[in-house]
């Protein structure tokens, strides 16, 4: 009976035994599978601080772009003011410089007529005064 339960007692160390090993065995697997695990959690958290920084940087190139646009805008807008504001100074004082040259034309003209008239009548003065002199002669 003693070499029965020697002889199940070893049977029962070498399972144990054998467990053991697949258990060391697993617990090795494991152990090198939580390492690689943790390197790539480690990698992903790398890339994901990365990406972190990278759309932070574009968040803000994009805000100074808007806000660039904005200033941009409002300027082509105060642009576009000046330009219509003087092309209405020019167009007034086109319109204002051909009345004023409408005037000067009006009055050279009045002055050339004066001047004529004035003319004439000295021509007719003249005249008279040769005529007259003639006849005293």
């Amino acid at each position: 009976a003693l070499a029965k339960e020697r002889a199940g007692l070893a049977v029962q160390l070498a399972a144990a035994e054998r467990e053991g090993r697949t258990l060391s065995e697993e617990a090795t697997r494991l152990r090198l599978e939580k390492e690689a695990l943790e390197g790539s959690l480690f990698e992903v958290q790398r890339q994901l601080a990365q990406l972190e920084a990278r759309r932070e940087h574009l968040e803000a190139e994009g805000q100074a772009l808007l806000l660039a646009k904005e200033t941009l805008t409002g300027e082509l807008a105060g642009l576009r003011q000046q330009i219509i504001a003087t092309q209405e100074k020019a167009s007034l004082d086109k319109e204002l410089m051909a009345q004023k040259l409408v005037q000067a034309e009006r009055e050279a003209q009045a002055s050339l007529r004066e001047q004529r008239a004035a003319h004439e009548e000295d021509l007719q003065r003249l005249q008279r005064e040769k005529e007259a002199a003639w006849r005293e002669l």
